[in-house]
């Protein structure tokens, strides 16, 4: 004879999963909204690639510097951007590339391949920028999603959403209650001296480019102290990035 499971045992059980259930579906409603709100399921599909210019503001180490940069990004993990960064009068050429693989910095001539710790860093934001793409949420089952409830993102009510994937630090998004835009990011990550922070990225000034909502204005804290305010000026969907706009500076 088999071993009989008490009928409390089975409820418990019956509930647990019902309401982890719903709880997924609560979620996955938050993101479907969010992606009617940015365009659709079908044209933000089609954006697997980004180039943008824009100009903004960097404060480090006590030191504040303005920049312009020229950014181009391919799903689902490549990066690149270079960078003229002006402090105290001076200008310093700044680039970094990240092909799925490896990863370089370049500051002014000299040039060097990222250690494993900076290396982590680049694939953790080229998997930041896949999660805001937002379509790979619900049609990857390897994305666990589960509701952070209602908050505030600058005095707006927003609600919030937990992203798991395996292999990958949780990254929470926040988006505006009333209009389903994104309106903020939330996950750990390396300041300039290595050091894990949080990390809340601030998306504002929403526009439509090519039938998609694009914010483009960002503001990024890290520890909830400014690091890096810029606007975008400049942004372009190309249908393909050839891989070697990705290989070492």
């Amino acid at each position: 004879m088999g071993m009989q499971i008490p009928t409390c045992v089975v409820v418990c059980l019956a509930l647990t999963a019902a309401g982890a259930h719903a709880q997924q579906d609560e979620a996955r409603a938050v993101i479907e909204k969010a992606i009617t709100a940015h365009g659709g399921e079908k044209q933000l599909a089609k954006l697997q690639a980004m180039r943008f210019k824009g100009h903004g503001t960097l404060e480090a180490n006590n030191v504040v510097g303005r920049f312009t940069v020229d950014n181009v990004n391919r799903l689902p993990d490549r990066s690149k951007f270079t960078m003229v960064l002006e402090i105290n009068d001076a200008n310093i050429d700044v680039a970094q590339s990240f092909d799925g693989k490896k990863a370089w910095s370049k500051i002014g001539e000299q040039v060097e391949e990222l250690d494993d710790e900076r290396l982590a860093e680049q694939a953790a934001r080229a998997y930041h920028w896949r999660v805001t793409s937002l379509v790979p949420l619900l049609k990857d089952k390897n994305f666990k999603l589960s509701p952070l409830g209602e908050t505030k993102v600058k005095d707006r009510a927003a609600v919030g959403v937990r992203v798991e994937h395996k292999g990958h630090k949780d990254v929470n998004l926040f988006f505006d209650k009333l209009t389903g835009l994104l309106a903020k990011t939330e996950r750990s990550g390396l300041n300039l001296n290595q050091k894990e922070v949080t990390r809340d990225t601030y998306y504002s000034a929403y526009k439509a480019i090519d039938g998609v909502q694009q914010a483009l204005k960002i503001l990024v804290h890290y520890d909830g102290q400014r690091f890096m305010e810029f606007e975008i000026t400049e942004m372009t969907f190309p249908e393909s990035i050839p891989d070697a706009e990705f290989t070492k500076p």
